[in-house]
């Protein structure tokens, strides 16, 4: 069985733009990687942000789902997930690409 990587942005897809501090979830895209991660046996579910690989896993501990995340990517790099889920339209980091709306 073929695994499926599925990568999430976090500022302005999971992450709320307008916090600085990044503590606002967008519980649809928060909801979405706890159903990938729990459910899914063939889904392998990663960060793929512009922030550094720290932020990512610090920001992945603080809101619990640090077990949940198989690996962390920093945008520009050579990896490409199967799906990746942005808020910009102009986004292609994956062979398909899901562009969410943060309210």
């Amino acid at each position: 069985m073929k695994s499926l990587d599925i990568s999430f942005d976090l500022d302005g897809t999971l992450l709320d733009n307008t916090d600085p501090d990044g503590r606002c979830l967008n519980p649809v895209v928060f909801n979405l990687i706890i159903m990938f991660a729990k459910n899914m046996k063939n889904v392998s579910v990663h960060f793929l942000s512009a922030r550094p690989i720290h932020q990512q896993q610090e920001i992945a501990n603080r809101i619990g789902i640090s077990k949940h995340i198989d690996g962390f990517h920093v945008k520009g790099g050579s990896w490409k997930p199967d799906i990746h889920f942005d808020d910009q339209h102009g986004v292609e980091l994956g062979d398909k690409n899901i562009i969410v709306r943060m309210k």
